[in-house]
C-alpha cells in the first residue's frame, strides 16, 4: 500500500514540475504603448514634469529608474530572483513601458510570452505613474488658487 501512496505522489509530483503545469502563470506580455496624459487646462504639459513624475514613481515601487536620454527612462525592478527591464519613451502627452529584457520570468521570445506578475508590475506602474501626474496638477491647481 505505501509503494502505491509512493508512487502516486511521485507521478503528481512529476506533473506539477512539468511546464504544462506552470503554463498557466505565463501570460503575452503587455507592452502599453502611446498612453495618454491628461493634462489639466491651464498646466502647460512638460516632458520634464512627466520625466520626474516617472521617476518619483519608480523610487516608491522599488523601480531602479534612470533618464538615459531626453524623452527616455530605462527602468529595472529586482524582486527576490527575478529582474524585469523596461524603457519608458516619453513625451509631454504621453509615454509607453516597453519590455525591455528579464531574468528568471521565464520570458518566451516565440511565444511572447512571460510569467504574469510582470504584467501586474507594469500595470501598477502605469497606474501610479497616472496618479502622480493628477497629484502634481492638483498642487498645480492649488497654487494658482491660493495666489
Amino acid at each position: 500500500m505505501n509503494r502505491a501512496i509512493f508512487a502516486t505522489c511521485l507521478v503528481l509530483g512529476l506533473f506539477a514540475a512539468s511546464p504544462a503545469a506552470w503554463a498557466g502563470r505565463d501570460a503575452p506580455i503587455q507592452n502599453l504603448v502611446d498612453v495618454p496624459v491628461m493634462w489639466m487646462p491651464g498646466v502647460e504639459p512638460s516632458a520634464d514634469k512627466l520625466a520626474r513624475a516617472v521617476v518619483t514613481v519608480c523610487a516608491r515601487l522599488g523601480w531602479v529608474c534612470q533618464i538615459v536620454s531626453p524623452g527616455e527612462i530605462h527602468g529595472r525592478l529586482n524582486l527576490r530572483s527575478h529582474e524585469a527591464n523596461v524603457r519608458i519613451p516619453y513625451a509631454a502627452d504621453k509615454y509607453s513601458i516597453l519590455y525591455e529584457s528579464s531574468d528568471n520570468l521565464r520570458y518566451d521570445a516565440e511565444k511572447n510570452t512571460i510569467h504574469r506578475n510582470y504584467n501586474n508590475w507594469v500595470l501598477n506602474l502605469q497606474r501610479q505613474i497616472n496618479a502622480e501626474v493628477a497629484a502634481l496638477q492638483q498642487v498645480v491647481e492649488e497654487k494658482t488658487a491660493g495666489s
